[in-house]
């Protein structure tokens, strides 16, 4: 909003465009450096997304992926092996 007012002002202290063009420069980093950060989470996301885990069904366990687990489903997590932060353990 500063730069805005300042760039409509007759008496500027740094130029007409040099506050709204830094601004425009931080704005654009900032929005390459999110984009890049959400593509890496997207990765990560989809990796443990498509790991599998052991769910009781009714004739034993089997073995399913991550987005197959539904909520009330019963899993079963072996030492040292990942599990997602939501997973009340019992």
């Amino acid at each position: 909003i500063l730069s805005l007012i300042d760039s409509i002002t007759p008496y500027t202290s740094s130029g007409k465009w040099g506050t709204l063009e830094a601004l425009i420069f931080v704005i654009f980093v900032s929005m390459v450096r999110d984009g890049i950060e959400d593509y890496y989470r997207y990765k990560s996301d989809k990796y443990f997304n498509y790991s599998r885990t052991e769910v009781l069904r009714p004739h034993g366990f089997e073995s399913v992926f991550w987005t197959d687990v539904r909520v009330g489903d019963i899993c079963r997590v072996n030492s040292g092996e990942f599990f997602p932060a939501d997973l009340v353990m019992l």
